[in-house]
């Protein structure tokens, strides 16, 4: 596996998938891609975060309003 996408990664780690998601990193190559969507961005998804991806990229998009006058 090269390339793990997981979507709302903050309800698995609040759910209890911790475990399963670590096995699944470990079953990775080094030049793996994680790919972490969540609405919200807690504290403990910034932990696993850290820990599978030391050196990770974080993007944050906000809504816009194209209804809004300037």
């Amino acid at each position: 596996v090269s390339l793990q996408v997981i979507d709302e990664a903050d309800r698995m780690l609040a759910m209890g998938f911790a475990e399963q998601l670590e096995d699944l990193a470990s079953f990775m190559h080094s030049g793996r891609q994680i790919v972490l969507f969540s609405a919200t961005f807690p504290g403990r998804l910034r932990d696993a975060c850290t820990l599978w991806m030391p050196e990770h990229v974080m993007i944050r998009c906000n809504t816009l309003d194209v209804n809004e006058h300037s």
